[in-house]
């Protein structure tokens, strides 16, 4: 293998791992960037989204990328699914918080505390469904194939039909 398809893989592989998140994300922070545009609407106030919720969700799966890579997240991995998912929630809204933070002291910048600790509280928020739907995806063996077949293609056998 030469050393130009070996880092064409590692690429495609960090690729389709950070995809998850951040289209998660995306979505997550358009709908909240929208709703609140709506509501700030009703008082004659605005608020722009432009590129915001994709740069965030971008930091956001750049930080699922590394973080992930730290052994102590795994360690409750071993416990029931409730103990995972908050510890992983709470870790990576922390490293979220700090890399926020020393954003802001990198470019000299006030921290507007109010708004940080609310976009702090929706990523946490956010992670926890992230990751218990994650460990749910695990603990039923189900991979990226089954999940695309059965969203997308066909019902799954003994279904009834919502509604």
């Amino acid at each position: 293998m030469t050393k130009f398809s070996k880092a064409m893989s590692f690429l495609k592989k960090e690729f389709f791992s950070v995809l998850p998140p951040v289209i998660y994300f995306f979505v997550s922070f358009n709908i909240i960037g929208i709703t609140t545009s709506i509501l700030l609407k009703e008082y004659s106030a605005s608020a722009t989204l432009h590129l915001t919720p994709t740069i965030n969700a971008l930091i956001i799966g750049k930080v699922v990328l590394v973080v992930d890579e730290i052994k102590y997240v795994r360690w409750f991995d071993s416990k029931p699914l409730a103990y995972p998912v908050f510890f992983r929630s709470v870790i990576y809204t922390l490293c979220i918080f700090l890399f926020i933070v020393l954003e802001h002291w990198a470019l000299s910048e006030e921290i507007h505390w109010l708004r940080t600790a609310i976009s702090q509280f929706w990523i946490f928020v956010l992670f926890l469904v992230y990751f218990a739907f994650k460990g749910l995806i695990v603990a039923f063996g189900l991979s990226r194939r089954d999940l695309l077949r059965v969203f997308f293609r066909e019902r799954p056998a003994g279904d009834a039909p919502a509604g």
